[in-house]
């Protein structure tokens, strides 16, 4: 009889493999292991014979672009008390000489109130502690950190502040700026918060300052100011008022508007409004936001303002000393808004003048924000009219205009994802992707605007098997299109994942198409071993394949969700596959899965999208599989966004006959789309062993 023994090439990696003796034993027990073999033919491992560096982790971080490993960490998140320009941007405004107005009878209104101090919440959504070391501000004779808690704030005794898991701390940031200038002055700076999240070890947080030494007539903001004192790049053409034009048409070279009504862009979603300011008559006079569906009469408020802000940034809602003036509202058909006695359709107000201006909003770095707009408003046919139009400001998102141009234009890919089957390791193979400018040109003449893309690049964990062509800078008008070819040029066995990012003028930017591979070599196949829809109690068949209801796996906190309104996916073909997914019953509660399968590695793509949140960190959890985990503070929207489509691929080793996959949130709960399950398969088994002599 003959012993046969196989030759590992461990040595690279022995010492710095946790468990080498149960390595060994997995190997020489795997199907792949049966019959006669020789070293080239061992299953390639994650991390074997690839020439990768030695790690204690190599079943995982191998090839699938794993980097956060550990199963504690704190992670920061920071978020604004007002919600608005962003969770970490903060607007402010001062009045540097207290305001207010003289009354005919002799007596005076109630001095101006500033929008001076924001809170800011520092939370850690980790699983271990967060240590924030210093928090520094750029320009501290602007700004100032008042307030820990409730606590006057002292650096050298708070700091450094340790938060706990699930715990949170709010600061207070006063703005302080003194002798600006003669009228107004914007300031941009930052606060700097460092601490030991992984991720994001110095957090800036922008604070933006409007600073104004006296109150009303032509010591306000123009509204180009008020405009870039939250961040945006708007262009209103003018600075103090509209000039010889007199509320009479739109201003040249601007970024503004016309269009007297609007309907709701994204039904999924309401159509919200907030007040980015008032400066008219302070500190008894106030007015209201409302809007009407087009031709009826009826007027609803949505809110009014508190007669004290109106000399501010962000003035908050009538009746609150904290509440901001926002609103939502969701709408069946057109509508309009009014403003004071200022209307969108124009043919209603004074003189059938311009009354409200509207412009696109633009974001930071320069490019336009989908369905979202900037409203001015003049106070029309008085003695005080000066055509303006800053004396109500007011930020509208999710709605576009009822007739022509929507201001925006959207780039798609086709197709949306792109595919490499059993491509030989190697070897290359290429497909070609069309980019369409999908604006129109509409009945009134207008088009929607050109796409201009910048760039173009590959991310992602196998970025480097998947190459494009030199690309130049191209601009596509309404209906334009541009081919871009990819290749697949795979150097291992396994699955693949990248993305192909197209970065153009708009904040949607980028564009994400997914690429997936599988590539094989001349002694192992990839095969896959199970497709399984998340949140399904039957199967599915998408694009001619079926994929079996979790219903049998799933355990734990267990809830079957969709999307609200039923809709399309980004950087993907098979939206049926992530319009529905599995979530949990309550927030925070665990989702599990257990998947009977033979003993053995495998390699799992998980499919995830956001539904729901529009922002980020409002969905977080850790993603563990087989009792390690592989993804720590995981948040889809802060990876692709809203309803895009993200593969997740990992590397596991069965050995109890279940495949188990948690999923542990630290904020709301899981939202998985799909698993599905690979194995390798050997094609060669007659390998020249070693032999030691019968005994």
């Amino acid at each position: 009889m003959n012993t046969i023994f196989y030759f590992l090439h461990l040595a690279p990696f022995y010492r710095s493999f946790k468990y080498p003796l149960i390595f060994i034993a997995v190997i020489l027990l795997s199907p792949a292991a049966k019959g006669k073999m020789s070293s080239a033919t061992v299953p390639k491992m994650i991390g074997v014979n690839s020439g990768a560096s030695s790690s204690p982790d190599l079943w995982s971080q191998f090839n699938l672009g794993l980097l956060r490993q550990t199963n504690e960490e704190g992670y920061l998140v920071v978020e604004n008390a007002n919600g608005f320009p962003a969770a970490d941007q903060l607007a402010f405004s001062l009045i540097q000489v207290p305001w207010r107005r003289a009354r005919p009878d002799g007596s005076f209104t109630a001095y101006n109130e500033n929008h001076d101090r924001v809170k800011l919440k520092i939370s850690n959504k980790g699983t271990g502690s967060l240590k924030i070391s210093d928090m520094v501000l750029s320009n501290p004779a602007a700004w100032k950190i008042t307030q820990l808690n409730s606590d006057n704030f002292d650096a050298a005794r708070a700091l450094p502040l340790t938060i706990n898991p699930g715990s949170s701390v709010s600061i207070t940031i006063a703005f302080i700026a003194k002798d600006q200038g003669q009228r107004v002055e914007v300031l941009h700076d930052n606060l700097t918060i460092t601490s030991d999240d992984a991720l994001t070890p110095a957090k800036q947080v922008r604070l933006h300052g409007l600073w104004q030494f006296k109150g009303e007539g032509n010591n306000e903001p123009y509204a180009q100011e008020i405009i870039d004192a939250f961040g945006f790049k708007t262009e209103t053409g003018y600075n103090h008022d509209d000039g010889a034009i007199n509320g009479e048409n739109i201003v040249p070279n601007s970024d503004e508007i016309l269009s007297a009504f609007f309907v709701q862009a994204d039904l999924s979603k309401p159509v919200k409004v907030i007040q980015m300011a008032a400066y008219h008559g302070c500190c008894a006079d106030t007015e209201q936001f409302r809007y009407y569906s087009k031709g009826s009469a009826e007027l609803t408020t949505l809110f009014t303002h508190n007669r004290l802000d109106g000399q501010s940034l962000l003035p908050r809602k009538s009746g609150s000393t904290t509440a901001l003036a926002q609103g939502t509202f969701n709408a069946a058909g057109a509508f309009g808004f009014k403003v004071g006695r200022a209307d969108s359709d124009r043919s209603k107000n004074f003189e059938k003048k311009i009354g409200l201006r509207i412009w696109k909003a633009i974001d930071s770095e320069g490019n336009i924000i989908p369905d979202a707009y900037i409203l001015g408003g003049d106070y029309l046919g008085t003695e005080f009219t000066n055509y303006d139009y800053q004396d109500n400001v007011f930020f509208v998102s999710n709605i576009k205009p009822e007739t022509g141009t929507v201001h925006s234009s959207e780039l798609v890919a086709a197709p949306s994802a792109v595919s490499f089957e059993s491509i030989m390791a190697g070897t290359s193979q290429s497909q070609t992707i069309k980019l369409t400018n999908t604006g129109k040109t509409y009945a009134d003449g207008t088009s929607d605007p050109a796409i201009k893309i910048s760039k173009i690049e590959i991310a992602g964990p196998h970025k480097d098997e998947f190459a494009l062509p030199a690309f130049v800078a191209t601009t596509l008008p309404a209906q334009g299109t541009v081919e871009i070819s990819v290749t697949y040029n795979p150097t291992s066995r396994g699955i693949k994942n990248a993305n192909l990012l197209v970065h153009y003028n708009n904040s949607s930017s980028p564009l994400r198409i997914t690429l997936l591979g599988t590539a094989q070599d001349a002694n192992f196949t990839i095969n896959r071993v199970k497709r399984i829809k998340g949140g399904a109690d039957a199967s599915v068949t998408i694009q001619g394949q079926t994929w079996e209801p979790d219903k049998d796996y799933r355990k734990g906190s267990i809830k079957l969700d969709k999307q609200i309104v039923a809709g399309p996916i980004a950087a993907t073909d098979m939206d049926i596959l992530y319009q529905t997914y599995l979530s949990a019953e309550t927030d925070l509660g665990k989702t599990r899965l257990e998947i009977p399968i033979a003993n053995g590695n495998y390699q799992v793509r998980l499919h995830f999208v956001e539904n729901y949140f529009d922002a980020a960190n409002a969905r977080i959890f850790n993603i563990v599989l087989e009792n390690k985990q592989q993804l720590t503070n995981f948040d889809i929207y802060r990876e692709v966004g809203y309803r895009t489509a993200l593969v997740k691929d990992f590397a596991v080793q069965v050995a109890d006959g279940i495949l188990n996959i948690n999923f542990n949130p630290t904020v709301n709960r899981v939202a998985l789309a799909g698993v599905e399950i690979f194995t390798e398969r050997a094609t060669v088994t007659s390998v020249d062993p070693i032999i030691e002599a019968d005994k």
